[in-house]
């Protein structure tokens, strides 16, 4: 989604030239900001982040359960001799 500013105030962006964008600005030094974040952005980078977020709670259950097991399995050798 396409947003304007000037001097910080939020303004309407007008269609220019069937593709363009285009803001109205008055008369005088102004500082005039464009910016565009789409939607789909924003979806794919929390989404992204949920995925690395179970990929590596997966990596440390996995680690874990390894751990667990190689001293369960030690554990018995040592019983048994």
């Amino acid at each position: 989604r396409w947003r304007a500013n000037i001097d910080g105030n939020e303004t309407r962006i007008y269609r220019t030239n069937h593709d363009f964008r285009g803001i109205v600005v008055p008369k005088g030094k102004h500082q005039i900001e464009f910016s565009y974040l789409p939607e789909s952005f924003v979806v794919s980078k929390y989404f992204a982040l949920i995925l690395s977020s179970l990929s590596f709670a997966g990596l440390i259950f996995g680690i874990i359960l390894i751990r667990k097991r190689n001293k369960t399995k030690f554990a018995c050798k040592r019983k048994i001799t």
